[in-house]
């Protein structure tokens, strides 16, 4: 990204560009800052005026250069699709726009909103849910406009979706005091607005049965062994992975914060007293977030500062060890018997590579036969209450879907972006860069563990892995 400062009725105002862009993705963003539509501005550079189908990296603007823009206010653009300038695809491959999910355009640091936005649009059932709650106005339905914008190829500027997250939400408004524009946010904290929003929307209850998950937590004293332990019951969107000094594995840091010990008042001992709290999930939802605990808060700095350590995650989660003992008895004969079917399936693939003779009719119906009674003997060990709890996860186990990742050293600055399996094919994975959309193989999603201030995962999206 390119820094430049933007003059216009005596004020500055501090943008960036990717050299990659248009010259109408930076307008699209002054529009957002001062209420210029992009056809009324004129940008003054080298040579004359911006044109909107200009690539910025040949207009020949220098990193922080001053650049005049002439236009008056007037009502803002909605969303608007603008070609894409770039189908670059990592691994060398042709770029076929079409191939190509829709972009967000960057509208001045707001990555961490483009990127949390591509993270639930990888929710495929998530879109019919939000149409057909007929929500119009507000966040949600300009995410259900934005969502049915996305279906072309075409990068989208997000400028009234954008507005209604900051009028509900007004913490997205904040300026920046260093740059005077608007200022770098927590996708974590945007991740956790536009579910409540959609809990409260959808009349479906949808994110209640497929996203939310339930604790069963036990809390006992740790002075007084008379104490008699108390149970709750508590609901979760996220579980989250704590990170220590010791922490190399999410399934650590998950485990480390499904325990804490509290302080808190003893009306047995009439003093605070120290409790251990335990909680394991007694339901798994159908789509598990999993939020990386890489921010705190470092008064030296006056900022959210970042833990870079490095944490290995899977691409398939066995979340049975997280469960409650009720819940893990009735996931596991279920769970195994998937993975004895997968071994299976994958035994079989070697063989037919390895002696590179294919299988007679015969043979891969008698293959297909077997395999069918496989798949019934694992259905038939579901849990009658799982089965009929719509939006359970009745396996224990997970594939990974979608990563949000961050690259930088604090919660307000740096970089979001989104990384999403293609459903089609899942040795590939689309990489939302804002508006540019390229493809990358799985194992550049492994090197997102962190260890520097390079990309690392802050959020994960898993899917319940299904009985088939």
């Amino acid at each position: 990204m390119v820094p430049v400062t933007i003059r216009w009725q005596g004020k500055a105002y501090n943008v960036e560009y990717d050299p990659e862009d248009s010259g109408i993705s930076l307008k699209n963003k002054l529009s957002i800052l001062t209420q210029v539509p992009a056809e009324r501005q004129k940008i003054i550079v080298k040579g004359g005026q911006l044109k909107d189908d200009q690539v910025m990296k040949n207009v020949g603007l220098k990193p922080n250069a001053t650049v005049m823009m002439m236009g008056t206010p007037g009502e803002l653009v909605t969303n608007i699709p603008i070609p894409i300038t770039t189908g670059a695809v990592d691994h060398g491959s042709d770029s076929d726009d079409e191939k190509y999910p829709s972009g967000l355009v960057n509208l001045g640091n707001t990555c961490y909103m483009n990127s949390t936005v591509q993270l639930l649009r990888a929710i495929p059932e998530l879109k019919d849910a939000v149409q057909k709650s007929n929500v119009s106005s507000g966040v949600i339905g300009e995410f259900s406009s934005l969502l049915r914008s996305m279906d072309s190829a075409n990068s989208i500027t997000p400028v009234r979706f954008l507005q209604n997250l900051r009028l509900e939400y007004p913490q997205f408004s904040e300026m920046s005091r260093e740059t005077g524009g608007y200022a770098q946010q927590d996708a974590e904290e945007c991740w956790s607005f536009l579910l409540s929003s959609l809990q409260r929307s959808l009349s479906s209850e949808w994110v209640q049965k497929n996203m939310s998950g339930k604790l069963t937590s036990t809390m006992k004293c740790d002075e007084n062994e008379n104490e008699e332990p108390t149970v709750s019951q508590d609901t979760f969107l996220s579980l989250p992975c704590h990170i220590s000094m010791h922490t190399n594995y999410m399934t650590q840091g998950i485990l480390e914060g499904l325990t804490q010990k509290l302080t808190k008042r003893s009306d047995v001992l009439n003093r605070d007293a120290i409790y251990n709290k335990v909680s394991r999930i007694s339901r798994l939802p159908k789509y598990l977030t999993v939020n990386f605990v890489r921010f705190y808060w470092k008064a030296s700095l006056g900022q959210k500062a970042k833990i870079l350590r490095k944490v290995k995650f899977p691409f398939e989660l066995d979340a049975v060890e997280f469960c409650s003992p009720e819940l893990s008895q009735k996931l596991i004969p279920v769970r195994d018997k998937l993975r004895e079917i997968e071994k299976n399936d994958e035994e079989q693939e070697r063989n037919t590579k390895r002696i590179k003779i294919q299988p007679s009719e015969e043979e891969r119906e008698s293959e297909a036969e077997s395999r069918l009674t496989q798949i019934a003997t694992c259905q038939s060990l579901v849990d009658p209450q799982l089965s009929e709890d719509d939006g359970a996860n009745i396996t224990g186990l997970y594939d990974l879907i979608g990563v949000l990742s961050h690259s930088g050293a604090s919660a307000s600055s740096g970089h979001y972006q989104a990384w999403i399996r293609n459903p089609d094919q899942h040795s590939e994975w689309f990489r939302f860069n804002d508006s540019r959309v390229s493809t990358v193989p799985a194992e550049k999603i492994e090197s997102l563990d962190g260890g520097g201030e390079a990309d690392s995962a802050y959020i994960l999206l898993y899917q319940a892995k299904n009985i088939e």
